[in-house]
C-alpha cells in the first residue's frame, strides 16, 4: 500500500476501529501480538505500546516497502524493541504454533486470495483456549459502509461497473458470509462474528478523492479513463456523500465493520 494512502486513510477510516480491535484482544505486557496485513501500520501501533518492554509485536506483511516503513516509525516513535516486521503471505506465518497471545487482521482478509486460509493461520499461531485472542476486521456490505459504497455506486452509474478489488472490500459484509469464513477455516468454536459501529471522518470532498482514490491501488484504474469520466465519478461519489457533510465542510460518516472475535 503506498506510504501515502496509508498516511491519509489511517486516521480517518482505519484508526477507529483499530482501537476497538484492540479494546477487544487487551494486550497487557508480556504478550506476543501478531499483526497480519495491517493497513497504515494502526495495530502494531496500538499492541506494541500495550505489550510493552516485555513482549512483541511481529507485524506480517508480503511488501517489503510497507515493513519498512513500520520500522521506521517505530524508530521515531522510539519503540523498535517492541516491533519485529516479518516479509511472509498471510497464509504461511514463520511463527511456531500456539506462540501468540494476540493475533489480529484490520480489513485485510477482504484482500487474501485464500481468507479462510488466512484465518486458519492467525488462529495456529494462537495460543488455546481463553489464554489467546483473536480479532479480525472486515467492512460491512456497501450499503453499510457509505465511505466505500458512495465510491462503487459512482463506477457503476458512470462506467457501469466495479474493479473486482475494489468490490472486495466489502464482500464479506453480506449477511452469514463472515460466519461462513469462520465455518470454512475450521474453527466455529469459540468464534463470535459482532457488527462494529463508528464514525470516519474526511477534511472533504477532495481529502476523501484522494485517500479512497487518487493514493489507492483503484488510482491505475481511474487514471486509465478519460478525463471526463473520472470527473463524472467524482462528482457522483460526491453527491452520494453530501448527506454526511458537516457544516465545517468535513464529511462525517457512520460505518459499520463485521469483527470475527475469539477473546474471553
Amino acid at each position: 500500500m503506498p506510504a501515502l494512502h496509508g498516511r491519509l486513510l489511517v486516521e480517518c477510516a482505519l484508526r477507529p476501529f483499530g482501537e476497538h480491535l484492540a479494546a477487544m484482544v487487551g494486550a497487557v505486557p508480556g504478550d506476543t501480538c501478531v499483526d497480519v496485513s495491517g493497513d497504515g501500520g494502526v495495530m502494531p501501533a496500538l499492541l506494541g505500546p500495550a505489550a510493552g518492554d516485555t513482549g512483541v509485536c511481529y507485524a506480517v506483511d508480503d511488501s517489503p516497502a510497507v515493513l519498512g516503513e513500520l520500522d521506521s516509525e517505530a524508530a521515531l516513535l522510539h519503540r523498535p524493541g517492541t516491533l519485529r516486521a516479518l516479509l511472509a503471505p498471510a497464509t504461511s506465518l514463520p511463527l511456531p504454533a500456539g506462540c501468540a497471545q494476540v493475533a489480529t487482521s484490520l480489513f485485510a482478509l477482504t484482500h487474501a486470495p485464500d481468507p479462510a486460509a488466512m484465518l486458519a493461520e492467525l488462529l495456529r499461531v494462537l495460543a488455546p483456549g481463553s489464554a489467546g485472542r483473536l480479532a479480525c476486521a472486515a467492512w460491512s456490505e456497501a450499503e453499510a459502509v457509505p465511505h466505500e459504497g458512495a465510491l462503487q455506486a459512482a463506477l457503476i452509474e458512470v462506467t457501469g461497473q466495479v474493479p473486482d478489488a475494489l468490490a472486495r472490500v466489502t464482500h464479506l459484509g453480506a449477511p452469514g458470509t463472515a460466519e461462513a469464513l469462520v465455518a470454512a477455516s475450521g474453527a466455529a468454536a469459540g468464534m463470535r462474528v459482532l457488527r462494529v459501529h463508528d464514525v470516519v471522518r474526511f477534511d472533504g470532498p477532495a481529502h476523501y478523492w484522494a485517500a479512497m482514490v487518487t493514493e489507492r491501488p483503484i488510482a491505475h484504474a481511474v487514471a486509465a479513463l478519460p478525463e471526463h469520466i473520472a470527473a463524472a465519478i467524482r462528482e457522483r461519489a460526491a453527491a452520494h456523500l453530501a448527506p454526511y457533510a458537516a457544516a465545517d465542510g468535513t464529511l462525517r460518516i457512520p460505518a459499520e465493520a463485521m469483527v470475527i472475535l475469539r477473546a474471553g
